[in-house]
């Protein structure tokens, strides 16, 4: 092999080799800092390691996320808001889990870069929306049991879902009967309504679709025909 090929495969390696060092170096040199603040009942992981209340954490996000884990020894609507700069850039992140729920998993993606800011976390961090639903919840002896997460809803019970959307796991007595829902509600927007059927358990999902509380009621019943 001549001196002239030789330099050449000599200075492609050297090239590539630099890429590989830039990109390393950059990764290695992203950072996010953050200030957490932690509702009481609430316990947090962030990147695997465990956070408290007014801790000031620095991760290097190899990955270009960080992963949030909550937990709660009692259920509820586990949620973050955050909120990040790194000069002209921000990363503004929320969210929350549509059922109460004991553990939660959330991930905010970040660019390159070294971003600094706030994270708080709890039971409705972000506070509720504009169109609360609130729904009375009728059901007959077909049904063994209605939840919203890990909450049971009784019979004739009224529910106020924050966030504007009822999402209800039903779990009937067999799988053979024929099971309807029907949902009415109304806001000063209007009214709305939703139904559906249904055999063996299913999911119940109503949104108000108005921009505005409403409220309402949904029977879950035997299908009569």
């Amino acid at each position: 092999m001549d001196k002239t090929m030789l330099l050449t495969i000599a200075a492609v390696a050297l090239v590539a080799a630099a890429g590989v060092y830039a990109a390393v170096t950059a990764v290695n040199d992203d950072s996010v800092t953050t200030t957490v603040t932690v509702n009481d009942g609430i316990r947090c992981t962030i990147n695997g390691k465990a956070v408290s209340n007014g801790d000031e954490i620095r991760i290097n996000p190899m990955d270009g996320k960080m992963d949030i884990h909550l937990e709660s020894d009692t259920p509820g609507l586990l949620s973050y808001v955050g909120y990040w700069e790194d000069g002209d850039r921000s990363v503004d992140k929320a969210d929350t889990v549509k059922v109460p729920l004991r553990e939660a998993d959330f991930t905010v993606v970040f660019d390159h870069g070294k971003f600094s800011g706030g994270l708080t976390i709890g039971m409705n961090a972000y506070g509720p929306s504009d169109n609360a639903l609130t729904l009375r919840i009728f059901h007959d002896e077909y049904v063994r049991g209605v939840y919203w997460g890990d909450t049971r809803v009784m019979d004739g019970q009224t529910m106020t879902f924050l966030y504007g959307e009822a999402v209800l796991t039903v779990r009937t007595a067999d799988n053979s009967t024929k099971m309807m829902y029907q949902a009415d509600w109304s806001s000063s927007s209007g009214t709305d309504s939703k139904t559906g059927e249904f055999k063996g358990n299913t999911i119940v999902d109503i949104k108000n679709g108005f921009d505005v509380p409403a409220s309402g009621i949904l029977y879950i019943t035997q299908k009569v025909e």
